[in-house]
């Protein structure tokens, strides 16, 4: 089952169907591995999700936890796989010298490329990401989500070296191939936010594909550190969202605010697309992980603050 999930999962990725994508993670979330491959792909996947939801410290320990039990013998792939998700997680927060490391000496694909371009970018040395990028062949021959994330990655190094008239084209490529500005939410999810402002600035399509995206998807990593973080609800929304902790249906939800079911219905699919989940029990995980709702009572609902 794990196998067949995982392929679907990774298929989802490649077709940037980010709504089977989400729903193929939750189930794998709820079957336990067996097998170390099936856990190091999932630990791929996972990053996905990680860098939209602000997880990515909690995954990091998790993968630690894992490489501390992992014998040293692995395939070339799983040391792709992993040191990509490792290195991207590390990057999203900061943390440069463990995407360094976490960059496998030799590669030869897509993911591999875009992670060295990033470190470089990261290091402060966006001319030698410019270089690598515009010479690799990548850029035309990895799989579509490869080349939209190369195209925006090399869009940040372009704008940090002064072509930003280049950037914005090269961003507004990126975006049109995606077909959708829904389907390029993760991609958008580990780029760079100041590259992708400056291109809205000078873009009126670009800003237009992104507008909709913004609240959703530069959400800050979360930490447990006990202080609370701000989620892109409104009041409205983030009461609604304390109401469906507590196991409400629409109905009863509706009929504590004086407002239709319809209302609500909408209101909750607005509060799942801002938090780029598709379930209740996802939206509050969330909420509970940024400090905006109390963990899990004894009986196995979330209680609002």
């Amino acid at each position: 089952m794990a196998s067949s999930l995982i392929a679907s999962a990774l298929l989802a990725l490649d077709h940037l169907d980010w709504l089977k994508f989400d729903e193929t993670l939750a189930e794998l979330g709820a079957i336990p591995f067996t097998s170390r491959s099936h856990r190091d792909l999932s630990f791929y996947l996972q990053a996905r999700a990680a860098l939209v939801r602000g997880d990515q410290r909690r995954l990091l320990r998790r993968m630690d936890r894992a490489a501390q039990s992992r014998s040293e013998s692995t395939t070339p792939l799983h040391t792709t796989l992993l040191g990509h998700a490792e290195g991207e997680l590390a990057l999203s927060i900061g943390d440069v010298p463990r995407a360094r490391a976490a960059l496998p000496p030799v590669g030869d694909s897509y993911l591999h490329a875009h992670l060295r371009a990033r470190v470089h970018l990261a290091s402060g040395a966006a001319g030698v990401a410019v270089r690598q990028l515009v010479h690799s062949t990548w850029l035309d021959d990895a799989p579509r989500r490869g080349r939209i994330e190369l195209r925006l990655t090399l869009a940040a190094a372009l704008d940090r070296t002064g072509e930003t008239d280049e950037a914005a084209r090269t961003i507004r490529h990126a975006v049109t191939q995606a077909g959708t500005p829904t389907q390029i939410a993760y991609s958008l999810a580990a780029a760079d936010r100041e590259s992708l402002q400056s291109a809205a600035e000078r873009d009126a399509a670009i800003a237009a594909a992104l507008s909709s995206l913004d609240n959703a998807l530069f959400m800050a990593p979360f930490d447990n550190t006990g202080q609370s973080a701000a989620l892109p609800l409104t009041r409205r929304e983030g009461t609604i969202l304390e109401l469906l902790a507590t196991g409400m249906t629409a109905a009863e939800i509706a009929a504590r605010l004086f407002v239709s079911v319809h209302t609500v219905r909408n209101q909750t699919q607005r509060i799942y697309r801002k938090l780029n989940v598709t379930s209740r029990d996802q939206a509050v995980k969330i909420a509970t992980r940024y400090g905006h709702l109390q963990a899990n009572d004894s009986t196995g609902n979330a209680a609002p603050q």
